[in-house]
């Protein structure tokens, strides 16, 4: 149990509420035929795509932007097909998503083109009227021009006019066919599926798991627009399944649903938080909360045997290395996650001297701490975190004794792997790869800096027939060493919350 601080540095890349009571989310999803008052009837064409019979022209010539930036998008089109008719007009009334289009990924030259027809979805989109009553309102993402492949022109607009708003942008959710009915659901943020996002949606396909990813074609601003996604995929998901929520671009699954589910019901928690060796962002004071910590490590250790690799050869070590809270994967029962992102809501707040020339300027104030304490210990904490406001909502629960949030400190469900050397993996008796460290078969690894990223690509060469389809497997080994898993060698800007 001893912490590293420095963290070696929180990866920058693109990966992802209003208080609706699980009640009113369970309906949101709507049948295409009759998502909202203002909806088209659809029809499927040759490709397998449903197009509306709208003759909505402003819509159709948006979606012709979109099927022309071809950046990946899961509706686009081939050339022959760009005006369509599909609609991306958004519904009113409560902000509740609308169906755009049915799809199958691979269908097309671009979006997910691995081994073709693998997921068969939906589109939707979430509108903004269903941010509009939240902090979220004023993200960047929703200002005209801060996603130049969808927005269109925008020069028209005054400088003023910019700093605002626009109502009429939405949040892309992918939902594969299965979600509905599924008692496990992945869930990722992701805004290229074809260059880096496939990773999950092709170790989701390998493992018999239904995913819902949000943000495709849109641009990254910061690990606010990962939060809004997963706000938006939650309330897209009917029912109360267990949610497994993680990076998009550096995660690698070895479990079905089956599996998935019974450790989390051998867990007997709420919400699970995957770790890693450090704290980052550092709040110092959570280093002197001693009680917490202990209280902390109590809970890790009724995990127990869960996870344990297969075979009379492997030996559980009682090694715990991952002690603090990582972003990149955590699970919980759609509810309880939905109870998160309304905590990290309220917590949510800017420094007393912000001005609207500086961006969105929200983060999480640290758990244990005053309102003048935020602007007067933290002034430096200008940017959201997602990570930051995660290990607060951490704190608060460790803070609370609450027995039903645990941290998986040594793999038994969800692990981040860190710099871990090959050598000290393995395969267990039933073909599971296995950390030898700690004796676990990790359900999901995530490979969290970028020392650990080159093991994507060692793991698809050591491990051929696991996490990742056989033309999956491929294309890992074709990405650049120096960018694993990113099929288009491009690495885009850092998140920034500039204006």
């Amino acid at each position: 149990w001893i912490s590293f601080s420095p963290r070696e540095g929180r990866e920058e890349m693109a990966t992802s509420h209003a208080t609706t009571s699980a009640e009113e989310a369970a309906p949101l999803l709507l049948a295409s035929s009759s998502t909202s008052a203002n909806a088209h009837a659809f029809r499927r064409d040759e490709s397998g795509l449903e197009t509306s019979s709208s003759s909505a022209s402003s819509s159709c010539k948006r979606y012709g932007i979109l099927a022309a930036a071809g950046l990946g998008a899961l509706f686009v089109l081939s050339s022959s097909k760009t005006n369509s008719g599909v609609t991306l007009t958004t519904t009113r009334g409560g902000g509740r998503p609308e169906h755009v289009a049915s799809v199958k990924l691979g269908s097309f030259e671009t979006g997910y083109d691995l081994d073709a027809n693998a997921f068969d979805g939906d589109v939707w989109h979430v509108p903004f009227e269903f941010y509009r009553d939240t902090k979220w309102a004023q993200a960047k993402f929703w200002r005209p021009g801060s996603n130049a492949d969808l927005d269109g022109d925008v020069t028209m607009l005054s400088e003023e006019e910019k700093m605002h708003p626009d109502e009429k942008k939405y949040m892309p959710v992918f939902k594969s066919k299965g979600v509905d009915s599924a008692p496990v659901v992945v869930t990722a943020h992701a805004t290229n599926l074809k260059s880096n996002g496939w990773v999950i949606l092709d170790s989701a396909k390998k493992n018999g798991l239904e995913i819902v990813i949000s943000g495709n074609g849109t641009t990254f601003h910061g690990f606010a627009d990962k939060m809004m996604g997963l706000k938006a995929a939650l309330h897209s998901i009917p029912g109360n399944p267990i949610i497994v929520n993680a990076d998009a671009t550096d995660v690698l699954l070895q479990c079905g649903p089956e599996e998935f589910q019974k450790r989390f019901e051998q867990a007997d928690a709420d919400f699970i938080f995957g770790g890693e060796t450090q704290l980052w962002p550092e709040i110092r004071k959570y280093f002197d909360m001693e009680d917490e910590q202990q209280f902390k490590r109590e809970m890790s250790l009724t995990f127990g045997e869960i996870g344990k690799a297969a075979g009379d050869d492997v030996e559980l070590t009682g090694e715990h290395p991952n002690v603090w809270a990582n972003a990149g994967s955590f699970m919980g029962r759609k509810e309880e996650l939905i109870k998160y992102i309304e905590a990290t809501e309220n917590r949510m707040m800017r420094h007393n001297d912000w001005k609207e020339e500086d961006g969105f300027g929200m983060t999480c104030k640290p758990a244990a701490t005053t309102d003048e304490e935020f602007n007067n210990v933290f002034p430096g904490m200008r940017q959201f975190d997602d990570q930051e406001c995660l290990t607060a909502f951490q704190m608060q629960k460790l803070i609370e004794r609450s027995q039903r949030h645990k941290l998986d400190a040594d793999g038994s469900i969800l692990f981040s792997a860190g710099g871990a050397p090959m050598s000290q993996l393995g395969q267990d008796a039933n073909g599971m790869v296995y950390n030898k460290q700690t004796g676990k078969a990790s359900c999901l690894w995530h490979f969290n800096n970028p020392s650990a990223k080159i093991r994507l690509k060692d793991f698809a060469n050591a491990y051929p027939t696991k996490f990742l389809t056989e033309v999956g497997r491929g294309a890992m080994l074709r990405t650049p060493d120096e960018h694993p898993g990113n099929r288009n060698g491009e690495v885009g800007p850092a998140p920034s919350e500039s204006p």
